[in-house]
C-alpha cells in the first residue's frame, strides 16, 4: 500500500514509502529540496531498512492513468470486434448472423458490454488528456 498525501499546489511532487512494519511513513514536497526530504525519511528511520521514496506528481498519475485507459480500450476493442463480433457475424448471410446472434446471446452481450467500457474510458480519456494539457502548456488567452 502506498500513502498519498497531496499538496494545494497540484504540480508539487508527493514523496511516498512503501508501508513497513512500523507503519506507513510520507513527507510531502514543497519548496524544500526532494533529494534533502529523501535522506530526512532515510535518517529518521530505524535499523530496518527502508525502501528508496516515490518521487510522484499529480501530471504524472494522470499520465499513468491516461495510459492504463489506453491499454483498456484497446483490450476492450479488440476483444469485442475481432473475438466475439467477429465469429457472430456473416457479411454474406443475415439469417446465419441472426441465428449466430440468438444461439449465442451472451457472446452479443458481451460484445456490447465491452463497447460500452470502451466508450466510457474514451471520455474519461479524453477530460484526462485535457488535463493533461491545460497543466503542461497553461490555459489558452
Amino acid at each position: 500500500h502506498i500513502n498519498n498525501r497531496t499538496t494545494a499546489n497540484e504540480e508539487s511532487p508527493v514523496l511516498c514509502t512503501m508501508a513497513t512494519k512500523q507503519g506507513y511513513q510520507s513527507v510531502l514536497g514543497g519548496d524544500s529540496d526532494p533529494q534533502q526530504q529523501v535522506s530526512n525519511v532515510d535518517a529518521s528511520s530505524s535499523s530496518t531498512a527502508q525502501p528508496p521514496a516515490l518521487l510522484v506528481t499529480k501530471t504524472q498519475q494522470w499520465s499513468l492513468a491516461a495510459g492504463i485507459l489506453y491499454l483498456v480500450i484497446i483490450v476492450c476493442g479488440m476483444t469485442a470486434e475481432v473475438g466475439i463480433r467477429g465469429s457472430l457475424l456473416n457479411f454474406q448471410d443475415a439469417a446465419i448472423t441472426v441465428e449466430n446472434i440468438q444461439a449465442h446471446p451472451q457472446w452479443f452481450r458481451s460484445a456490447l458490454l465491452l463497447d460500452l467500457t470502451m466508450s466510457c474510458s474514451d471520455v474519461v480519456l479524453s477530460f484526462l488528456l485535457g488535463s493533461i494539457l491545460v497543466v503542461a502548456g497553461g490555459r489558452p488567452h
